[in-house]
């Protein structure tokens, strides 16, 4: 029946390794959202790219105006 003379220390060691291995958890997803970000903009700047090479008779096929795909094409790559 042994008991730690110091419990306090005990249990915040434990709180203190659970908040730890959180971090590295989040440490280790990072590079991972990072490059799927990349991804995203990636992606958006291609197709802004086609859009604004679009000719206007397809661009009413799509029901999208020259002026609307000319906004749209001008926004920065990380806007939505």
């Amino acid at each position: 029946m042994s008991k730690s003379i110091y419990p306090a220390v005990a249990i915040r060691s434990t709180a203190s390794l659970g908040g730890d291995l959180a971090l590295l958890g989040s440490i280790a997803r990072a590079p991972s959202a990072v490059f799927g970000t990349l991804l995203v903009w990636q992606s958006r700047a291609n197709q802004r790219a086609r859009l604004a090479e679009m000719e206007s008779h397809r661009l009413e096929d799509m029901g999208i105006t020259p002026a609307e795909a000319r906004r749209e094409a001008a926004k920065p790559l990380w806007h939505a």
